[in-house]
């Protein structure tokens, strides 16, 4: 009987874990449910309507480390009081440290591509423009 606590606290994760595939249980009946109402009330007013024609949409996972807007915001304020083009690098490097995300790898990609894409949208409204630097690297700055 040494090794009890063991037990327990494999039966405590265990316990943990059925009592969340419960409630994702019980969430995809929900969700069962609502779609079953929603293809009767589609067929209600079109009969003739093909329910299998209708592809599930993709859900984009929520960024973590941002609100919505926060990381273009914080980005264009950058932008504006650098005295300089700047590199999505530094960019990103400025919002980590802002934020105080921590320096991972991970983190740093992430937060990148969400800068570089952030960027790319700005630029086809005409917000940002980019500057050639030196070598590959892009620099940014506001239009």
């Amino acid at each position: 009987m040494a090794e009890s606590h063991v037990v327990s606290g494999l039966v405590s994760k265990r316990a943990e874990l059925a009592g969340r595939l419960n409630a994702l249980q019980q969430e995809l009946l929900g969700l069962n449910a609502n779609l079953q109402h929603l293809d009767a009330a589609i067929k209600l007013f079109s009969p003739e309507f093909n329910l299998r024609s209708i592809k599930a949409r993709q859900l984009k996972p929520r960024n973590r480390y941002f609100m919505h807007g926060e990381a273009q915001r914080w980005t264009l304020n950058l932008l504006r009081q650098a005295k300089n083009p700047m590199s999505s690098r530094q960019i990103t490097d400025e919002l980590m440290q802002l934020k105080s995300i921590p320096d991972h790898k991970a983190n740093i990609t992430q937060v990148q591509k969400i800068v570089i894409a952030m960027l790319h949208r700005l630029e086809q409204r005409k917000t940002v423009e980019q500057t050639d630097g030196e070598g590959a690297v892009t620099y940014w700055q506001v239009a």
